[in-house]
């Protein structure tokens, strides 16, 4: 199972020049583009991507060729939720761990604030 990195999150946002988002996949702004780490993460691998609406689900675990579980694990940990992670299974533990990792290189170590896209 391939899992994502912060570095992969950051390079991903800097090679697509979208703005990170928490609580949202993809949304076009008048000020650009905003993504979150995963969508980055696929646009960055595969582009263009498909409009805003997207089986996101299947689309991101395809391309980037993740479990489900790991993805779901991942937005959590990305946008700062942690009311589930007691009952999540170990791939989407370490997806939470890896969406924690990447939300502290975009956003700053220990930030939970919800920062969407306007």
């Amino acid at each position: 199972m391939n899992r994502i990195t912060a570095e992969q999150v950051v390079e991903a946002y800097k090679v697509t020049g979208y703005r990170p988002a928490r609580k949202t996949m993809w949304s076009k702004t008048n000020k650009g583009d905003c993504a979150c780490a995963l969508v980055a993460c696929s646009a960055a691998k595969v582009y263009p991507l498909k409009n805003e609406e997207t089986d996101w689900e299947h689309y991101l675990c395809q391309t980037l060729e993740i479990e489900r579980t790991y993805m779901l694990g991942f937005i959590s940990g990305f946008d700062g939720y942690t009311q589930a992670v007691a009952l999540m299974d170990e791939v989407a533990k370490e997806g939470y761990a890896d969406g924690l990792a990447a939300a502290a290189a975009v956003f700053g170590v220990g930030s939970t604030e919800g920062k969407r896209c306007k």
